[in-house]
């Protein structure tokens, strides 16, 4: 394992990603929800049509619309002129939205008819001639807050915990420093809100435009899309839960003695819990040695990894006090030392590199008030 510091170009590469998510969400999807609120309080006044026209803008392969009007209205005995068509300003080619809103204008235009629009009372200047939220648009540039932001949240959490290689642990030992290995809760939480973000960001409009597909055509197949959302929620509990128990605990760190530990000899060691002691809890610990390998195969000759249990063995650790330990990140009042040791037998493989490995892996649990361990 190694031991790893800050990392100035991965803090400001996601802080890019950061801030641009943030900045799509407080200029322009944020406005637009505080719009729509602010507009289901304002009254129906009568406008003239002075013009109307379907602006195009064409780039990257793809063309873009948006309603352009200009409308007259007069409200207390004051004339007002206002060219606002729409909560969103922008332009976008998200299904036919443009297109009807255009054809109906363009007809009470030709027709000289009068239209309806929505005006503030407090200041009759602020008026629009649709007040409606567009949810498919607003969960779209939803969309890309949450990738952007959450993306560039985590790369910037990866940068404080990741970076320059210090050395391994066994370098460590033979310099004289107290090796430490520490738990893959870090990667654990990073990991459950990264993928949570990303699938929420998908099947949260994905969602919407099925529903929507599902109104037009009644095909109820489509709300099987619903499974995804579910899906999302369970994600993202598991996040919120992950979040919890790091905050709680902590990177645990695990001291070996001997090291490392040996085949035909013990492994065994004290692992540092950031958790007040308590007599009653047991601490479940299960050593494992694993068998990994690849194979590669299929239409593509895509490489599968394959995991195979060659022995293990489970315990109880012995707990105790240990007061005088704080963690550099997390820091109670008390904490919890755990000692342990498994007899090894010689006829088991050491750990290995490469595409065909053996692994050893130590787990530990324990049923504890809240969040379990």
């Amino acid at each position: 394992k190694k031991q790893k510091g800050f990392s100035t170009f991965l803090f400001l590469f996601g802080a890019v990603f950061f801030c641009v998510g943030m900045g799509i969400g407080i200029f322009v999807v944020l406005p637009d929800l505080r719009d729509w609120r602010s507009m289901q309080s304002w009254i129906p006044e009568q406008a003239n049509l002075v013009s109307v026209r379907l602006s195009e803008s064409r780039g990257d392969g793809s063309t873009t619309y948006s309603v352009q009007a200009k409308y007259t209205y007069t409200y207390n005995n004051l004339r007002y002129k206002n060219n606002r068509v729409t909560i969103s300003g922008g332009s976008d080619n998200l299904g036919d939205y443009h297109h009807n809103l255009y054809r109906k204008l363009k007809k009470q235009y030709d027709d000289e008819e009068p239209i309806r629009i929505w005006l503030d009372p407090a200041n009759p200047q602020n008026s629009t001639i649709d007040k409606e939220m567009r949810w498919g648009l607003f969960a779209f540039m939803g969309l890309f807050v949450c990738i952007f932001g959450g993306v560039g949240f985590v790369i910037i959490l990866v940068s404080i915990f990741s970076g320059r290689k210090k050395g391994n642990n066994l370098e460590r030992a033979v310099n004289g420093e107290t090796p430490v290995i520490r738990s893959n809760v870090l990667g654990k939480f990073i990991g459950a809100w990264f993928f949570s973000i990303l699938w929420n960001a998908i099947a949260v409009p994905a969602t919407y435009f099925a529903y929507q597909e599902y109104l037009k055509k009644d095909e109820p197949l489509l709300l099987l899309v619903f499974l995804f959302i579910v899906a999302g929620i369970w994600l993202l509990f598991y996040a919120i839960r992950s979040t919890l128990e790091f905050f709680r605990f902590g990177r645990l760190e695990l001291i070996l003695d001997p090291y490392p530990g040996s085949v035909g000899g013990n492994i065994g060691g004290t692992i540092r819990l950031n958790d007040e002691y308590n007599s009653a809890i047991k601490y479940q610990l299960i050593l494992s040695c694993v068998h990994i390998y690849y194979t590669s195969g299929g239409r593509n000759n895509s490489r599968t990894k394959h995991e195979e249990l060659v022995w293990q063995r489970e315990g109880i650790a012995k707990s105790d006090a240990d007061d005088s330990y704080a963690s550099a990140s997390f820091s109670r009042s008390g904490a919890t030392k755990l000692e342990f040791c498994f007899d090894i037998s010689k006829d088991l493989p050491a750990s290995s590199e490469g595409s065909d490995y053996h692994e050893w892996k130590l787990e530990l649990k324990a049923d504890l008030p809240g969040i379990d361990l």
